[in-house]
């Protein structure tokens, strides 16, 4: 079973630092011959990675984009959506009353 990057994303984007979690730089590891990022982590994280031997591929302008739903200790739901790739997103939770 392969996890796609973008629900990682989204799992971490659930936590109280949602926005900063979906806005950080992404990268893929896609069976490629290199790692697909987008500019901000290949500037950030590159020259490491590089280091220990990771190689990278063409950069990429945006990798996916993420919404996630958080369960609180509260028994309720926390929605959040990708704040700014590909225009942005808006997620929200509908309470059913019955």
């Amino acid at each position: 079973m392969r996890i796609l990057p973008v629900v990682v994303v989204a799992i971490l984007a659930a936590t109280p630092a949602a926005a900063a979690a979906m806005a950080a730089p992404r990268a893929s590891q896609r069976n490629t011959d290199g790692i697909q990022a987008e500019p901000a982590f290949h500037t950030a994280y590159g020259p490491a990675l590089s280091a220990l031997g990771h190689t990278f591929g063409p950069d990429v302008p945006e990798l996916g984009a993420a919404t996630a739903v958080e369960v609180n200790g509260y028994g309720g739901f926390v929605a959040s959506a990708e704040p700014t790739r590909r225009g942005g997103g808006t997620a929200g939770v509908v309470t059913v009353n019955r």
